[in-house]
């Protein structure tokens, strides 16, 4: 499958999930791969997370706000 086959059908199950009353986060990160017989390399990374309506809750990083 051609990468943009995969950036279609990520936006269609996207849509989906927003037509069902999810929420999609999503963020991107480059960690740092090292260890091995090779030189440490960067790599992106996606983090997504996928929420109901229902299910959210406030989040803080003061304790006593939650």
């Amino acid at each position: 499958m051609k990468e943009l086959d995969w950036d279609f059908e990520l936006t269609k199950m996207i849509k989906k999930l927003l037509e069902n009353e999810y929420y999609v986060f999503g963020a991107r990160e480059v960690r740092l791969l090292n260890g091995g017989k090779g030189a440490a390399i960067n790599f992106p990374i996606a983090i997504v997370y996928v929420k109901h309506k229902d299910n959210l809750k406030k989040q803080s990083a003061v304790k006593e706000e939650i």
